[in-house]
């Protein structure tokens, strides 16, 4: 039978079986192969491969599994790490993350038997901490990188510093107390509300024809023929004595400063604690663009616009005509429709392998779309256009953040 023609959709079914997970019983943990059928799987085991591998097992049969027990470690504490950080999760669900990859170890060419002896032997180790309750096994990751150490350290150090410092201005204070209370200005005078109860004295000011009889009410007088009016406060010393306010005692004075310091003390940690909060966000959008960020052997992406390259395509008439990726069939091929050029040409929809595309460089000011390396996903507006290096500068539209990305590294946004 003959290969399928490439863009096919039966060579995008085979693909997609290749690359997709197969029957446990038909991977050869040795050669790292899988088999589709049982057939194919017993003439893999007559290959001449095959054969020189199981010599290899007989003769350092221990050594063999010792080696895959490391790495089937390695890759679940590994992906614990990464996917999960310190919270505590299910570990089964961190397993069925492991087995998804196509050459994972499998656990039967461990010396582990089951999942439950393996998380045992983690927490007799100590690399994670292991609980179990009435949903099973649970796993926590614990980080002990160089970086998390001295994080933890340096946050420790800043509290004691924050500590003393705090203690350091409660004995100044106490002092300076003291010190006003030897002095004589520590004494508060409590303030007295008006008795009305009692008689209001009369006050008499001199003038002519006996003068004007003033009563002091409550904040207010009285002028000769009973009318009320508002007293106003006088700046100035006179037979009436001064109402303006008494002096700040050095006490007050004390109390006003120390407010004062402690307000912008405050201010000043807010803005620190705003600033660590940015820098801290900016740093795990980072860490999730490096995650993301590895380059993949497949770009499309639904929304783009890409360039036909292909010159045999129908003969060549879609060669170097543009379209829009409406859907991504396979990862490595895509539903695009070709755009007509003329008014009464219309739009056709076809089945186009990455391979048979490129993508299209914008001018500068326009979308685009990262389509893979670091900022896989994102949209991003054009900057500069690096001609030499065969680069464009872009501007993440998510955070700001400014990436110098290849030309096949990202693509016009529809």
């Amino acid at each position: 039978m003959g290969k399928a023609e490439k863009g096919s959709a039966k060579d995008i079914a085979n693909r997609a079986k290749a690359r997709g997970l197969g029957k446990l019983q038909y991977y050869c943990q040795m050669c790292a192969k899988q088999c589709r059928d049982a057939n194919g799987f017993k003439c893999h085991q007559t290959s001449a491969s095959h054969l020189k591998m199981m010599s290899i097992l007989r003769d350092s049969g221990q050594k063999v599994v010792d080696d895959f027990s490391v790495e089937f470690e390695e890759s679940y504490v590994e992906t614990l790490r990464r996917r999960h950080g310190v919270k505590r999760v299910n570990a089964n669900n961190v397993y069925q993350e492991v087995i998804a990859d196509k050459h994972h170890i499998h656990m039967n060419a461990t010396q582990w038997e089951t999942l439950t002896s393996f998380v045992q032997y983690l927490g007799k180790k100590g690399s994670v901490i292991v609980e179990e309750d009435e949903r099973g096994w649970f796993v926590q990751y614990i980080d002990r990188s160089e970086g998390t150490i001295k994080k933890k350290a340096a946050l420790e150090e800043r509290m004691r510093a924050e500590k003393e410092e705090e203690e350091k201005e409660r004995r100044k204070l106490e002092r300076r107390i003291r010190e006003a209370a030897k002095m004589g200005d520590a004494e508060v005078k409590e303030a007295t509300g008006i008795d009305k109860g009692k008689k209001v004295e009369s006050v008499k000011v001199g003038g002519a024809g006996g003068g004007v009889k003033r009563k002091l009410l409550d904040g207010g007088f009285k002028m000769g023929g009973g009318e009320e009016k508002k007293s106003k406060p006088s700046s100035s010393g006179g037979a009436g004595g001064s109402n303006s306010a008494k002096p700040m005692s050095a006490l007050d004075r004390i109390m006003e400063e120390n407010r004062a310091k402690k307000e912008k003390e405050e201010e000043t940690k807010r803005a620190k604690e705003a600033k660590r909060e940015e820098e801290e966000e900016r740093r795990i959008r980072r860490e999730k663009r490096e995650k993301k960020g590895k380059k993949k052997d497949y770009w499309l992406r639904k929304g783009i616009v890409v360039k036909v390259i292909n010159k045999k395509l129908e003969g060549g008439k879609f060669y170097k005509a543009k379209g829009v990726v409406r859907e991504v069939v396979d990862k490595y091929a895509g539903r695009v429709e070709i755009m007509g050029e003329g008014e009464k040409e219309e739009s056709v929809e076809v089945i186009l392998d990455q391979d048979d595309l490129e993508t299209v460089v914008p001018k500068v000011g326009k979308e685009v779309v990262v389509v893979n390396g670091y900022g896989r996903g994102e949209t991003a507006v054009v900057k500069e256009i690096l001609e030499k290096e065969f680069k464009a500068r872009l501007v993440l539209v998510e955070d700001g953040e400014v990436v110098d990305v290849d030309y096949e590294g990202f693509s016009k946004k529809f």
